[in-house]
């Protein structure tokens, strides 16, 4: 069979609706609601599938790919902190973390509100910046 064979196309949307339904039915088992089933499926909640998956295993490390992720895809880094980081030439989480936060306070424009933030955001992905 062709890659763009209907018949396909229609094995892998029946695939996909069927692990959807299964992700639907355990999060609303577990009390979450379609808004967490949203974050989890858009394209930006790959980071917390990832992490859901690392809890399942019981991995308890960052993920060496977490250090490769651009910095966009942090997902409570504001707008302001990303011009920031990028102004600053720093463009993957790898090298955010390998900053302390005395660092960051010397780049132009950073305030303590948005060092928060960026605190906020790599806490969220269980990171934080180098101490010093």
């Amino acid at each position: 069979m062709a890659k763009n064979d209907p018949a396909n196309i229609v094995a892998g949307a029946g695939l996909l609706t069927g692990i959807f339904t299964k992700l639907n039915a355990e999060v609303m088992a577990l009390g979450g609601t379609a808004e967490d089933i949203h974050r989890l499926t858009k394209p930006e909640g790959s980071g917390t599938i990832r992490r859901e998956a690392e809890l399942i295993v019981g991995y308890k490390g960052p993920s060496y790919l977490l250090y490769r992720l651009p910095i966009e895809e942090l997902e409570l880094l504001g707008v302001r902190a990303h011009n920031l980081l990028k102004r600053a030439e720093i463009h993957t989480v790898g090298e955010l973390v390998s900053r302390s936060e005395r660092e960051l306070q010397q780049l132009a424009g950073m305030m303590p509100k948005i060092i928060e933030d960026i605190k906020d955001a790599l806490a969220h992905e269980r990171l934080r910046l180098r101490e010093e």
